[in-house]
């Protein structure tokens, strides 16, 4: 593997930072037999080691993401399947808890350089399995043969941490060797279009476009910035709905049906089920499973055996029902708003991959359900815990701003050395 380098650091910090780099590898590979314990167990250490130091954080409130994962513990009142409930719920609350701890103790370069070194990995390992047992890495199924998904479950999970690998890798371009920087773009895009992902290329799309909207306004002044940023967004955002609504007329042409892929007869059976219990769901994981009544009625409507939505935010309405989705579209909501106030803070290109990685989630949940896998599922805590950091307490790769990191005693005092530079 290509040299990279690495932050200056302690060997306990080293040791968070590979516990990071594993927390991402042991994600993005799941489902995998042992995954509800190795995940969980990951995440633990991950906790126990990362409060050691401490980042001052720009908002001490609500923590959003950890709602989101008490609330979808808290199914388990109501799920159908109570064991299922508990062990994936905890899962999730251990994601949340571990993103918040690896958001308060590691910058922002740290921490995109902890899953770079993973994300380099396990796509490396994936194109050698495709050369050395391509049995194994490629796909042999009628529709999707020969498609390439090499150390993973699917083609779309390859693709989809392609353009998340994509994305830190973008982030942090400015500091990186040419050569590197090469080879992981090379790497990520290679196993991006070997996939063969349309949901994926379209996230990846976005990626470019919200890179070049903030390498464009980064010339103005904080406050025009900001403005720009947000008029960038929106703008966005209605191009986006068009496109979404005006899918059908796009692809009519090309003998495709609105989801290019056949899904809307999943989505209609899975809102056909979810309006039985709107409110809170059936639980969380608590749908797809062999014999459960409620997932064999979906697969007598659909004509096929599925495991999830295909969908992010209708997986999670069946599962935790409208409370559950509107939390999620909060977090959604409170991430992008404090990602665009992070990139108009931050002048380093890194604190502009909230922003980059929120987008790339949104626009990935739409045809795929992401937001109730593990690696989905980090991102989007890690997303919004790091947005809330203010780039001016965030220390370096070259150490050179290690007075902003402190113990995790004496954070009120950090708190207070570096309000002026953090006021809202």
């Amino acid at each position: 593997m290509l040299p990279e380098s690495t932050p200056q650091t302690s060997p306990g910090e080293k040791f968070a930072q590979w516990t990071t780099t594993g927390l991402v590898c042991a994600t993005a590979v799941a489902p995998y037999s042992g995954d509800n314990v190795v995940i969980p167990l990951i995440a633990l250490i991950a906790i126990l080691v990362h409060p050691r130091y401490t980042l001052a954080p720009r908002s001490t409130g609500l923590d959003l993401s950890i709602l989101f994962a008490a609330f979808a513990l808290s199914s388990m009142f109501w799920s159908l399947l109570l064991l299922s409930t508990v062990v994936s719920a905890v899962q999730v609350l251990l994601l949340a808890l571990a993103a918040r701890a690896i958001a308060k103790s590691l910058s922002f370069e740290e921490t995109l350089y902890s899953a770079r070194v993973g994300f380099r990995l396990l796509l490396l390992a994936s194109l050698v399995l495709a050369f050395v047992r391509p049995d194994i890495a490629i796909t042999s199924d009628s529709y999707e043969a020969g498609t390439l998904k090499g150390v993973f479950d699917h083609r779309n999970l390859l693709a989809f941490v392609s353009v998340l690998a994509l994305s830190t890798v973008i982030a942090s371009a400015r500091k990186r060797s040419p050569l590197l920087l090469v080879f992981d773009v090379g790497l990520a895009i290679l196993c991006l279009l070997f996939a063969q992902s349309q949901s994926s290329i379209l996230a990846a799309v976005a990626l470019i476009m919200v890179w070049l909207a903030v390498r464009g306004v980064q010339r103005f002044e904080n406050t025009t910035r900001y403005i720009a940023l947000t008029g960038v967004s929106l703008l966005g955002g209605a191009i986006l709905a068009w496109a979404l609504l005006s899918l059908d007329t796009l692809v009519g042409s090309l003998g495709r049906d609105l989801t290019f892929t056949g899904r809307q007869i999943i989505w209609d059976a899975v809102l056909q089920e979810a309006g039985e219990s709107p409110v809170l769901g059936y639980g969380w994981n608590a749908v797809w499973h062999d014999d459960l009544p409620l997932t064999n009625t979906i697969w007598n409507i659909t004509k096929f055996s599925i495991y999830q939505a295909h969908e992010g935010y209708l997986d999670v309405y069946i599962q935790i029902g409208g409370l559950g989705l509107f939390l999620l579209c909060i977090l959604i909501l409170s991430t992008v708003t404090r990602s665009i106030r992070t990139a108009v803070r931050g002048a380093a290109g890194h604190t502009y991959w909230p922003l980059a990685a929120i987008i790339v989630l949104i626009v990935s949940n739409f045809s795929e359900s992401r937001f109730v896998t593990p690696i989905g599922l980090l991102f989007l805590f890690l997303t919004y815990q790091l947005s809330g950091v203010c780039p001016a307490m965030s220390r370096t790769m070259s150490g050179k701003a290690d007075a902003c990191r402190v113990p995790s005693g004496a954070v009120s005092k950090s708190r207070a050395a570096g309000r002026g530079a953090c006021v809202e």
